[in-house]
């Protein structure tokens, strides 16, 4: 693997290390700024900083009963130096 792939493993790891932890402060660190998302109704959601990005970690224990997620595969489709599609 290429630096910029490398590096993009390891946000993806930071990513889920942090999301099975349930820690929002970690895991809103591991976005990029303006971050856009979909929302519950399938709205666009348009996060310019972290601390508006939504802590969904009640709502996924109490309503889904998450207790964790995995990552099954890491295959790169494409990469350059400032950008990798996984």
């Amino acid at each position: 693997m290429t630096e910029p792939e490398l590096a993009a493993r390891a946000t993806l790891d930071a990513y889920l290390h942090a999301f099975n932890a349930a820690d929002v402060v970690a895991w809103r660190q591991t976005f990029n700024y303006p971050h856009v998302s979909i929302g519950p109704r399938g709205e666009v959601r348009l996060q310019q900083t972290a601390s508006e990005v939504a802590d969904l970690f009640p709502r996924l224990r109490e309503q889904e009963g998450w207790h964790t997620s995995t990552q099954e595969g890491f295959t790169v489709i494409a990469s350059s130096p400032t950008k990798v599609h996984c």
